[in-house]
């Protein structure tokens, strides 16, 4: 499809005249201008071609072949006004960037936004207005909400508007738009003076876009030609017609109403919703077209005001979004510990159950690389002995067994922990070189249940070793009778993120596990500064006691020398110390622990904070959506306009 010329939209004139002067688009009942071809003969009602577009038998069924070629666009993943425009209207002959603005300020969305294409009153909205791109907006009046029938491609062919037998096009109002829905008044207001209220808002308005279009004329020479051929046509100027709206609602006021405050609010809105431009931009005109201000400074005024309020209520649906992201969605399942070991572990039994084992002559291999490894490092010879007979207990059993299951695989690994790792030093780096050879082959398998076993064993060797060191610190920090928990985990996890350390960078650690620990070891300021002060000041530690045992001494000098006047004020000193001490030491523990647990659902969660957002539901992205389409825009529409309408009226404050 191309963006069609004038001469292509209006075709050659007949000569004649009566002849009519219709676009090509509707003409064919093809407002969407859909080229002929297999797709467009799909749709029922197809009857042929003017020798480059389909000819549709009504309007309806020509607006359906439109949402149908919409909704195959969607479903290819095509779904921003820019993609669907540079498909339908392609750069190569077409102003496609000029086509994709008029479409996007038409429905008030950003070009870039993705569309719900499978949303009746979006694809409504789009349709509507390439068609008025392509046949000229002046050439379709009477441009309305397509039905669900005509959207989803069940309506029933029916004469073209113009032909014999059809019906009037429905004069139904454009729909409100994604990104700009006016607030309509469709019902009366059931007092006077609300209505006259409406009326006053709607034309103030209208006053001021008058204004401006007059202050935009005189600035181009154009006020005087203008001012003229109104006076020639009986029309009156800005100013008369001011004059006559405050005459009248000075009689109204004679006969005791006065404008609603409700009313005036609700015409200003209206006035103003169909601003484009984004909360920013709609505020700013808004506030300048519902204020008072006349001069310069006070119109740059009223417009600074409207965008910051425009900006705040948009601010506030996404707090809306947020809030009911938060409440409506769900936490994540993630496995604990237990889980953890018991999920791989079920992987590796699946595994075996399938039938799958390392060959023999792959774990011979393995068991030559253990060799060499361990000729290649200086070892004791009890060191070189132990390993030494952890190589021929696998040599021997692959010998006897031949092919080895992977739960055998990983009964090796274990006794090389036992065997090597528990010793430490030489002996227990060397099992470690072993085990991470065995971690090789087995992550070499491409088997999913392998794979998956292999993940969740990470996941549960690591939390499992920040569990382990979480409870040595729980012990170290009971022996000691008070003592800082945060401290004592710190000092067990800060070897494994210390670059001096050989057990930094824990095997498969991600970057958000590695600063995860980091948060452990640093604390945050206000752990560290709690566990400061509670070490001065807790009397179980040492630092507490040594000003416990100061203030013991100055209410023995007190007691002495005034008979005991400031033994009482100074034991409360001590009390309050002492009990501040130990809560301190209490907010910095509580502090380390939320980290620890925090630490450990990442890791469990496999390494990513991705893993631990809330997972979406239906319920949640349908409020989301909600706020996003209706109370976003109502929100902005409303609230410059219920600013000014809050404030008096500077034309009728009384004078002092």
């Amino acid at each position: 499809m191309a963006e069609m010329t004038d001469a292509e939209v209006f075709g050659t004139p007949s000569r004649g005249p009566s002849a009519p002067r219709l676009p090509r688009g509707l003409r064919n009942n093809n407002p969407g201008n859909i080229e002929d071809g297999p797709f467009a003969r799909s749709i029922p009602g197809y009857q042929g071609s003017d020798g480059r577009f389909a000819v549709y038998d009504s309007m309806d069924n020509g607006k359906s072949a439109h949402a149908a070629l919409l909704r195959s666009y969607g479903g290819k993943g095509i779904n921003t006004v820019e993609g669907v425009v540079n498909r339908w209207a392609p750069p190569s002959e077409n102003d496609t960037a000029s086509y994709v603005k008029f479409v996007s300020q038409k429905m008030g969305v950003d070009p870039r936004a993705p569309l719900d294409m499978n949303d009746p009153k979006v694809l409504s909205a789009l349709a509507e207005a390439q068609a008025q791109r392509e046949n000229g907006a002046a050439a379709m009046p009477n441009a309305r909400e397509m039905s669900d029938a005509e959207v989803f491609g069940t309506a029933k062919p029916a004469p073209a508007s113009g032909q014999p037998g059809a019906a009037p096009m429905p004069q139904r109002p454009a729909p409100a738009l994604p990104g700009f829905r006016p607030v309509p008044a469709t019902v009366a207001p059931p007092q006077v003076s609300q209505g006259l209220g409406f009326a006053k808002g709607l034309a103030h308005v209208g006053d001021r876009m008058a204004q401006g279009l007059e202050f935009a004329a005189d600035k181009v020479g154009l006020a005087q030609p203008i001012n003229a051929m109104n006076a020639a046509l009986g029309l009156p100027s800005n100013d008369q017609a001011a004059a006559s709206r405050e005459a009248f609602l000075a009689s109204q006021k004679a006969k005791g109403i006065t404008p609603g405050k409700i009313g005036e609010f609700g015409g200003s809105v209206l006035g103003t919703a169909w601003i484009p431009g984004g909360p920013l931009a709609q505020g700013a005109l808004g506030g300048v077209l519902t204020g008072q201000a006349t001069d310069a400074k006070g119109l740059a005024g009223e417009a600074a005001i409207g965008g910051a309020v425009g900006r705040l209520t948009a601010g506030a649906s996404d707090a809306l979004q947020l809030g009911a992201r938060k409440v409506l969605s769900k936490a994540p399942q993630i496995m604990n510990i237990a889980g953890l070991k018991k999920g791989y572990q079920d992987a590796y039994k699946a595994v075996d159950a399938s039938g799958f084992a390392f060959p023999k002559a792959q774990v011979e291999g393995l068991v030559n690389g253990l060799e060499s490894t361990m000729k290649g490092r200086a070892l004791s010879k009890t060191a070189r002995g132990e390993a030494g007979s952890v190589i021929n207990d696998i040599r021997k059993f692959v010998r006897d067994n031949g092919d080895v299951s992977v739960s055998q695989m990983e009964a090796f690994r274990r006794d090389i922990y036992d065997a090597l790792v528990k010793k430490g030093g030489d002996t227990g780096a060397l099992g470690g070189a072993f085990r991470g050879k065995i971690d090789e082959l087995m992550d070499s398998v491409p088997n999913p249940d392998l794979k998956r076993g292999r993940e969740l064993y990470k996941r549960w060797t690591t939390a499992d070793f920040v569990n382990r060191a979480s409870k040595s610190a729980d012990r170290a920090a009971e022996q000691t009778y008070g003592g800082d928990y945060g401290r004592k985990v710190k000092d067990r996890l800060a070897p494994l993120v210390d670059e001096m350390k050989p057990t930094r960078n824990i095997r498969g650690a991600t970057p958000d596990v590695i600063a995860g620990i980091e948060k452990v070891v640093r604390g945050s300021k206000t752990q560290n500064l709690a566990s400061t002060l509670g070490g001065m000041t807790d009397v179980r530690r040492m630092g507490g006691k040594i000003l416990q045992g100061s203030l013991g001494a100055m209410t023995g000098m007190g007691a002495a020398g005034t008979a005991g006047a400031t033994l009482l004020p100074s034991l409360a000193i001590q009390g309050a110390v002492a009990g501040g001490g130990a809560g301190l030491t209490a907010t910095s523990s509580a502090i380390a622990r939320k980290n620890v647990s925090d630490l450990i659902r990442l890791i469990a969660a496999g390494g990513s904070k991705e893993g631990l957002k809330r997972v979406p539901t239906r319920a949640s992205q349908s409020v989301e959506t909600a706020i996003a389409r209706y109370a976003r825009p109502a929100l902005v529409a409303g609230a410059v306009p219920a600013l000014a309408a809050a404030r008096s009226d500077p034309r009728t404050k009384p004078k002092k």
